[in-house]
């Protein structure tokens, strides 16, 4: 949770010199674990959280088609697993599952199985293997996000800030 004046939990600024570029950030807590074997099967889990993305370019226009999006995801046994769905089902700035800019937003997804999670195979590009998912069952497990950014055909070259607050996992 972020403090009593308001501010976020976590907060990225970002400088950006190219036309097209994706990024993606990850953040994992490893204060928490939780081992199925030991607690207990996971069923499901429960995800929410309040995000707020501000992209401007130099002339203090907004990102011309930015597509952004966070989701949850897992660690366990060396590996990395990403929650493939959309949290964010509000209005947005390109289209389902997109964040609309300047405004606190909260996105949720509950009832989320290992199905739902595939292996991020190549943490350079960003590949998949959905046959793979997590162990819901046994293996040390620490959660938490990660964040994704898009930008094509823009003249986008001014700070991009992301902010997270009220993260939950259940």
């Amino acid at each position: 949770n972020g403090g009593p004046d308001g501010s976020s939990a976590i907060k990225i600024q970002r400088a950006t010199t190219k036309l097209n570029f994706f990024e993606r950030d990850y953040f994992i807590n490893n204060s928490f674990v939780y081992d199925p074997a030991v607690s207990g099967a996971i069923q499901s889990i429960s995800y929410s959280q309040d995000y707020l993305w501000n992209g401007l370019n130099a002339s203090g226009h907004q990102a011309i088609d930015a597509a952004i999006g966070s989701n949850v995801l897992i660690s366990q046994n060396g590996r990395y697993y990403q929650y493939t769905g959309s949290l964010y089902t509000g209005p947005s700035y390109r289209g389902p599952g997109v964040i609309t800019p300047n405004t606190w937003q909260q996105g949720q997804g509950n009832g989320l199985t290992a199905s739902q999670f595939s292996l991020i195979t190549d943490l350079v590009t960003f590949s998949l293997d959905p046959s793979q998912n997590p162990d819901f069952t046994n293996g040390v497990m620490a959660f938490g996000m990660y964040d994704g950014y898009s930008v094509t055909n823009s003249q986008f070259f001014g700070t991009m800030t992301s902010s997270w607050d009220n993260l939950s996992i259940t």
